[in-house]
C-alpha cells in the first residue's frame, strides 16, 4: 500500500462553489480531480524540461 500525505489549502467562497458546480457536472470526486490536475501539471512540466 502507498503511503498518503493531507494536503490543505484555503480557496474563495465563490471559487469552492464554482468547484462543487463543475465537479458534479462531471461526476468526479475532489480528490480523483485534484490528483488529475497535479498529475497534468507534473508531467507537462517534465514534458518542457
Amino acid at each position: 500500500m502507498k503511503a498518503e500525505r493531507t494536503l490543505a489549502v484555503q480557496i474563495p467562497a465563490e471559487l469552492f462553489e464554482r468547484l462543487k458546480e463543475y465537479l458534479a457536472a462531471r461526476n468526479l470526486k475532489q480528490k480523483q480531480f485534484l490528483i488529475q490536475l497535479i498529475e497534468n501539471a507534473l508531467d507537462g512540466e517534465t514534458k518542457a524540461e
